[in-house]
């Protein structure tokens, strides 16, 4: 059984084929129009707002899924991860 989703289907495979298709298009999208230039990197906020961005059109609960999936498997403060591992780029 497939996640409860805006495109109302049931499969499991249909859905995860949708996701990966309209989530790579909204991926292109948000760096090709220069929108990934205006959201906070390094924070929790940017990592939702880019979650959000890239599954909105999918999920109803992308904002708050991300936040409580975040929160629930990674206890620890991500913007002092996401700084250490992206220096090294």
């Amino acid at each position: 059984m497939a996640l409860e989703n805006k495109l109302g289907l049931t499969n499991q495979v249909a859905l995860a084929k949708h996701e990966e298709k309209i989530s790579k298009q909204k991926a292109k999208d948000l760096y090709d129009s220069g929108k990934m230039n205006k959201i906070e990197i390094g924070t929790f906020k940017g990592l939702s707002d880019i979650h959000r961005y890239l599954f909105s059109d999918i999920y109803a609960f992308t904002k708050r899924c991300a936040m409580s999936t975040w929160q629930r498997e990674f206890p620890f403060r991500t913007s002092d991860v996401l700084a250490t591992s992206t220096r090294a780029y």
